[in-house]
């Protein structure tokens, strides 16, 4: 497994500093309801998108948590190079000569039984 350094961690997190503003309007959110989703306050949404405060390691898992669950705002990672090939290796504790699974899919029995439990509950009403 490839072992991200300090510089790493800065260069990934800036990136993703850098799309915050752009990530938060792809999904309509305001600074506060980002914030709520994610466990900061909109004041530190805030100061990380007007780049008044640095982004620490914690806040770029939590923010990368939310965006790669929605299929723009995963894109848009991928395409802004935030979700570089060591940082996947990293957090798929993969080898560094074994390539990064892009798309991580759940086992069939999870989905079929995730399928019956919408049908069930009906999430449409």
């Amino acid at each position: 497994m490839p072992l991200l350094t300090d510089e790493d961690r800065l260069r990934i997190m800036r990136r993703l500093t850098e799309e915050l503003p752009k990530l938060r309007k792809m999904l309509k959110l305001t600074q506060s309801e980002l914030g709520d989703m994610c466990g900061l306050s909109r004041i530190t949404i805030s100061k990380l998108e007007n780049g008044t405060a640095d982004m620490s390691w914690i806040q770029f898992m939590a923010l990368c948590q939310l965006f790669t669950l929605n299929r723009a705002t995963k894109e848009h990672l991928y395409e802004a190079g935030v979700m570089e090939v060591r940082l996947l290796q990293y957090l798929q504790v993969k080898d560094e000569n074994i390539p990064p699974d892009i798309n991580v899919n759940v086992g069939e029995e999870l989905a079929a039984a995730y399928k019956r439990y919408l049908e069930k509950t009906d999430v449409n009403t």
